[in-house]
């Protein structure tokens, strides 16, 4: 009788064969649900509980004792700082555009902060017409990749918001960072918390086979940049 109260969202805590069998049942009968579970040392109950789970494929994500409440709560907190941070770093960019200076062809906003003098290391940052445009719509893509994902994250929620700010931070720097060194830098630097989002947050089954194909395909192209900028160094200098 048990699988008839089975909702879209489970938490479980310990370990039952009762409720897992309940959870089955409730499989069987088509009802389509996914399994929150914390871990129970030092028996490792959580654990038995979500290898049971797996093997008879219901969805299935362990989670910390501290990130229960994240989970029960859907990290609503975090979700609302987020979002709100996300449209002020939207509403400050668009002063950005405003005070563009459309007639002067050369870089605008532009610095230089000398990393290492030695090596010619230079932290050099400018924004053009083209490259204007393209940070104002990586800010915008943040609000709505959060909004998007407002429902289907429920666990681990500050470190989903965190990589995402992370990931616009990377690409602000792709856009206006004028030194080809760290161009290469920051470019490849946006695989690590895109490897890590689709690797923990990714739909399906085989999310962690998706997340090393990601990792691999993509640092094939880079290694063939990598080689053409060490060519440009060595005949340009």
């Amino acid at each position: 009788i048990g699988w008839k109260i089975v909702r879209k969202r489970i938490f479980t805590h310990c370990h039952s064969s009762h409720v897992i069998d309940v959870l089955k049942e409730a499989k069987k009968r088509g009802k389509k649900f996914e399994v929150y579970n914390s871990e129970t040392r030092p028996l490792d109950q959580g654990r038995r509980t979500a290898k049971e789970l797996a093997k008879a494929r219901i969805p299935v994500t362990m989670v910390s004792d501290l990130e229960a409440g994240d989970v029960l709560t859907k990290g609503g907190e975090i979700k609302k700082v987020g979002l709100i941070n996300s449209f002020l770093l939207l509403i400050c960019s668009s002063f950005m555009w405003i005070n563009f200076d459309i007639s002067n062809f050369n870089y605008q906003y532009e610095e230089n902060i000398v990393i290492s003098e030695k090596l010619n290391f230079i932290y050099h940052i400018g924004v053009d017409g083209i490259s204007l445009f393209f940070i104002l719509l990586t800010i915008l893509l943040l609000p709505i990749c959060l909004l998007s994902s407002w429902t289907t994250i429920t666990y681990r929620v500050k470190e989903f918001y965190l990589l995402l700010y992370i990931i616009t931070l990377l690409l602000i720097n792709v856009f206006c960072v004028l030194d080809l060194l760290l161009f290469y830098i920051f470019f490849e630097s946006v695989l690590i918390p895109m490897f890590l989002i689709i690797g923990i947050w990714g739909s399906r089954d085989r999310k962690i086979h998706a997340a090393y194909q990601f990792f691999l395909y993509t640092l094939f192209g880079s290694v063939i940049m990598l080689l053409g900028i060490i060519y440009i160094y060595i005949n340009v200098g």
